[in-house]
């Protein structure tokens, strides 16, 4: 079985889309349309995107696929760009692993962060099923913190940081652009976390 830790983040090349591991594609799979935010249709995490199909459409997917926004086309998740197998497909672990990192500041220090996006009524599942446990498990073991982004109450996305320290700890850094100091937006610390991940 492929270790989860190695397909966590990817370096991005912005004129590169990522592209799916030979014999992968999403199937029946639409959980980052209902969990990843879209900013050129204004989508925010944990919305379904509106082009997405349902019930009783045919078909299950996007109804824009050939003309879908450029971060759509550009992105994929972690498993399907990865040899991470079957059972870690979004739909069926309850989680997105992103493959662009992040990063967190613990004590004054930059820790490149894998982001996962997790799936509604999945929040807890870091504690109790046992597949997700080794994913962020191998996450630590990489040297990475975890970003375990989950929708919280009122619609505003949560953020919780955790780090292996000989055991589980949950806490709450500082991640984003308002928070850590040094960066102008948000773009200046994702690339900065790309730097991160290229120095290990």
């Amino acid at each position: 079985m492929a270790k989860p830790g190695n397909a966590m983040v990817a370096e991005i090349d912005p004129g590169k889309p990522l592209v799916a591991y030979p014999g992968k594609s999403c199937g029946s799979c639409t959980a980052c349309c209902a969990t990843v935010p879209v900013k050129e249709i204004a989508l925010a995490a944990f919305v379904p995107c509106p082009h997405l199909r349902s019930l009783p459409d045919a078909g299950i997917g996007c109804k824009i696929y050939p003309m879908r926004p450029y971060s759509c086309r550009s992105w994929s998740c972690s498993w399907l760009i990865s040899d991470l197998p079957a059972e870690f497909r979004p739909d069926r672990i309850g989680v997105v692993v992103d493959p662009i990192p992040d990063m967190v500041r613990v004590n004054g220090k930059d820790i490149p962060a894998s982001q996962l996006w997790v799936v509604p009524g999945h929040e807890d599942d870091w504690r109790t099923v046992e597949a997700v446990k080794d994913l962020v498990f191998s996450i630590f073991k990489a040297g990475f913190a975890v970003l375990w982004r989950i929708k919280a109450e009122g619609g505003q996305r949560a953020r919780v940081m955790m780090l292996h320290e000989g055991q589980w700890r949950v806490s709450e850094p500082q991640y984003g652009a308002k928070e850590i100091e040094g960066f102008a937006n948000d773009g200046e610390r994702l690339r900065h976390a790309q730097e991160l991940v290229r120095q290990r």
